[in-house]
């Protein structure tokens, strides 16, 4: 596929926490090649930098939303792939760019049957395989299943690292290192003068 035509799902959990102002920059360089933003939290507005802006977790009507949960064990789940698809038929796009591993276990069923360029931007604890809950008994956060879906979906994916530690970590459990890319963020920093010697 010829870059220039790509046609971007820019899809973020969060959007207004004030630690990821980065996104915002991201999102103004990728702006030509972005058909939406995802978020998953509600938004009183619909476009960002003129780009549409969606809450994935938007629900439909009070009946369906009571229809969705009787069906439907995993709600949130279902609703994200729902919202996907019908954000795809009002903004066409030919490739996901998701952040957080988290949030693309979450959209595995249409991550692992789609056709379309898939970019998963890692950010650390996403990736902390030992990591555990604070609450007894203690129990790992991520399961075999989460682990095996970052496994299966290599095959589709390019792994977009925040550091090096983050690709150690996604090599650790046998991501191929050819399916890494490694993308700091980065703090800009002011020029401060110099002051005058006396």
């Amino acid at each position: 596929m010829d870059d220039k035509n790509l046609k971007i799902a820019f899809l973020s959990t969060s959007y207004k926490a004030k630690s990821e102002v980065w996104i915002w920059k991201q999102i103004q360089y990728l702006k030509p090649f972005i058909a939406f933003i995802g978020v998953q939290q509600s938004v009183n507005y619909g476009t960002h930098e003129k780009i549409p802006l969606i809450n994935l977790l938007e629900p439909q009507n009070i009946f369906k939303r009571i229809l969705d949960k009787i069906k439907n064990k995993n709600l949130k789940t279902y609703q994200l792939k729902r919202n996907i698809l019908s954000a795809e038929k009002r903004y066409p796009f030919n490739a996901f760019y998701i952040h957080y591993l988290t949030q693309a276990y979450e959209l595995r069923k249409v991550l692992l049957k789609s056709k379309k360029r898939i970019f998963i931007h890692c950010h650390g604890y996403d990736v902390s395989w030992s990591l555990r809950s604070l609450k007894f008994p203690f129990n790992n956060v991520y399961d075999k299943s989460y682990i095996g879906f970052a496994l299966e979906i290599q095959n589709k994916a390019i792994f977009i690292a925040n550091s090096n530690f983050t690709k150690k970590n996604l090599l650790s459990i046998g991501i191929n290192k050819a399916r890494i890319k490694v993308l700091k963020f980065g703090v800009g920093t002011a020029v401060s003068s110099k002051k005058k010697m006396g």
